[in-house]
């Protein structure tokens, strides 16, 4: 089992320069993958939660995102979008 301690280590191993994030609120073992480019692939991350108070769960993981360079964003539902 890979921990998300470990997933930069990993990742680089493969050739993906990036890391697992964990992002709750969906459901409690919720990841994203970030790219050191600044993609991030979100899975179930919901985007109504970008604009939300910073109280719930996913608004938190949003700001986490944001914080270790989150800029365009894949969700596995839905269309790409910019984040501003």
């Amino acid at each position: 089992m890979l921990s998300i301690d470990q997933s930069r280590a990993f990742l680089y191993e493969i050739g993906i320069e990036g890391q697992f994030v964990h992002t709750h609120g969906h459901s409690d073992d919720s990841v994203s993958l970030l790219l050191d480019s600044g993609e991030t692939f979100t899975g179930d991350l919901r985007a109504e939660f970008l604009l939300d108070d910073a109280s719930s769960l996913e608004s938190k993981s949003w700001h986490e995102l944001r914080k270790l360079g989150a800029q365009r964003v894949y969700p596995s539902h839905g269309q790409f979008y910019e984040l501003t």
